[in-house]
């Protein structure tokens, strides 16, 4: 058994590396387009997204709820 709030198991031993994110760019950008959402949520450091434009460009292009108010 997992605790995953210290990052150890039952015996005191670290059982793994936990990023401080879970997922990817390409799959937080797959959510933006299939959740409804007034607010979107970013996986990473928004610094990581300024590397890839495209990720920009996609991002900004997905409408919001208030888009048409």
């Amino acid at each position: 058994m997992l605790n995953h709030a210290v990052g150890t198991g039952y015996d005191g031993k670290k059982a793994g590396n936990f990023p401080g994110s879970v997922g990817t760019r390409a799959r937080q950008m797959a959510m933006m387009a299939l959740y409804e959402a007034p607010l979107q949520m970013l996986c990473d450091s928004p610094t990581n997204y300024e590397k890839n434009m495209e990720c920009f460009a996609f991002m900004a292009a997905v409408p919001v709820v208030w888009a048409d108010t």
